[in-house]
């Protein structure tokens, strides 16, 4: 069956992600070492973050009550938002993709609205399937099966391209083509591969 769409996670595809950015700068923001900035950041509410269960005033509030130290919201959302950076030439990349592209990204509403503004592949993706907004994560069965059921698409029509190995294992139990990159120089290899590029 030939391909019909090329679904693309962000992190570590579409952009770099720097996870020591944040407690650096909320360190700095707050007055605090780095080492109570690590302590502070709380697991369990990015992820219910990630996932919809928490909203972005939920999590800031947790992390902060931890940190025991006030930072306003756009400071807050700052620091958060060094951890993921887009990558120079993803862009130029996707839009030679001689298929429709959709995004699917575990990704908090703040990461999202922060790369959204730096991505230009968002907006022209024909859907973002983002875990925020549909409430689960990759590599769970749902996530699949719902970004599968927004594009109108079977399995075996959809290339996911990935650098985990655990969110491709997820997919490829459901019969969707991965391919595993964690370089722009990867990525336009894999898209070559699969003759979904042009140029």
């Amino acid at each position: 069956m030939a391909l019909r769409f090329v679904a693309l996670d962000l992190g570590n595809v579409l952009c770099d992600l720097d996870r020591q950015a944040f407690p650096r700068a909320l360190a700095l923001a707050a007055g605090v070492s780095f080492d109570d900035a690590v302590r502070a950041f709380d697991e369990d509410a990015w992820r219910e973050l990630e996932v919809g269960a928490l909203d972005a005033g939920g999590f800031r509030g947790a992390v902060l009550t931890r940190l025991g130290r006030p930072v306003p919201d756009d400071v807050f959302d700052e620091a958060w938002n060094l951890i993921p950076t887009a990558r120079a030439g993803a862009d130029a990349l996707v839009a030679r993709l001689a298929l429709p592209h959709a995004i699917w990204s575990n990704t908090d509403p703040i990461h999202a609205d922060h790369l959204a503004r730096s991505l230009s592949c968002m907006a022209s993706a024909v859907h973002l399937h983002l875990s925020h907004q549909a409430r689960a994560r990759k590599p769970t069965r749902s996530y699949y099966e719902r970004g599968l059921a927004a594009l109108g698409a079977s399995a075996a029509e959809v290339l996911f391209v990935d650098d985990r190995p655990e969110n491709r294992d997820g997919a490829r139990a459901l019969g969707i083509v991965v391919e595993a990159v964690e370089t722009l120089a990867e990525l336009e290899r894999a898209l070559r591969k699969h003759g979904v590029l042009r140029g």
